[in-house]
Formats: structure tokens, sequence, C-alpha cells
């Protein structure tokens, strides 16, 4: 088990977690518009990120792309693109899915 602190710990993303759109709020959405995150790349990385485990059972789902994090019952907290990874994730998508 890899442990990364407060962004979660490392499981096996086994593609029971979902999206589900219909718990999204609009500022969510334009919070996800703004950082250049759509529905479709979302999704992409829930169903092929590497997924961390976080407090409240909230999945940090990582790509190289960008990242997302999904609450139980499927809502997205945040999401962002590749762009507004800082130094922390940086490193933790380089030890995720190498350099």
């Amino acid at each position: 088990m890899t442990d990364f602190g407060k962004l979660g710990i490392l499981i096996k993303n086994d593609g029971t977690r979902t999206i589900n759109w219909a718990m999204s709020t609009t500022h969510g959405l334009e919070r996800m518009a703004e950082r250049g995150v759509t529905r479709a790349m979302a999704e992409s990385w829930v169903s092929t990120g590497k997924a961390l485990r976080q407090y409240g059972g909230q999945i940090l789902f990582v790509t190289q792309e960008g990242a997302v994090v999904v609450n139980p019952v499927g809502k997205v907290l945040i999401a962002y693109t590749y762009e507004y990874f800082d130094g922390t994730m940086t490193v933790i998508v380089e030890l995720l899915f190498g350099r």
C-alpha cells in the first residue's frame, strides 16, 4: 500500500465508482469548465486513473492528463487538468506513471 498523505492511499481502481451527473451543481460544472475539464474527460479519468482513497470515502482519480475527486454518491468534488498540477501533484504523477 502506498500512502500519499492528505491526497490518499493508493488502491486498486476496480471500476465501480462512477460519476452521477445529477448530483452536480451549476457551480461545480462551471468550475470544471474554467479548468478545461469536460464531462468526457472526468469520466475517462474515473475509469482509467490511478485511485487514491481519501477521508470519507472520496476517491481521487489521477491520470497524466488531470485529476478528479468523486465522493461515494458520485458527486464530483473537484476536477482539474494537468495544467493545474502543483509540485506535489507533479511528483505523485511521476511516481504513479513514471517519468
